[in-house]
């Protein structure tokens, strides 16, 4: 029900108020994940950035946490957050030998490539 709520106009401030603060926390939790990626892909781009500033500094932990690896992929697809690109690029090994982990690298760099 929240990821469809996300899609809705209306319902995304409110949904950028509650979340701020916790989403680092939201994207390790198995259906706080998916909504924060349902809702990544629908908001504007300034409120996407808003949300995921937070993850900064936090990129290696929540790569490679099952829930987490996944969110981090939409981040950076959504927002091509600079943060993000440094830190998989300084933790790239611990990364690409792990199973979450790996899943980011991919889809870091194929956006990346896909961006220039």
């Amino acid at each position: 029900v929240a990821s469809t709520l996300a899609a809705l106009e209306q319902m995304q401030p409110l949904m950028v108020e509650a979340f701020g603060g916790h989403v680092r926390q939201l994207l390790c939790n198995t259906q706080g994940s998916r909504v924060v990626q349902a809702l990544l892909s629908s908001l504007p781009a300034i409120d996407a950035h808003t949300l995921v500033a937070e993850l900064n500094g936090h990129v290696l932990e929540i790569a490679l946490d099952t829930h987490g690896s996944w969110g981090v992929s939409v981040a950076f697809e959504r927002t091509c957050a600079p943060f993000i690109l440094d830190e998989v690029s300084q933790h790239v090994v611990a990364l690409a030998t792990q199973q979450n982990g790996c899943r980011v690298v991919q889809a870091v760099l194929k956006t990346a490539g896909n961006n220039g």
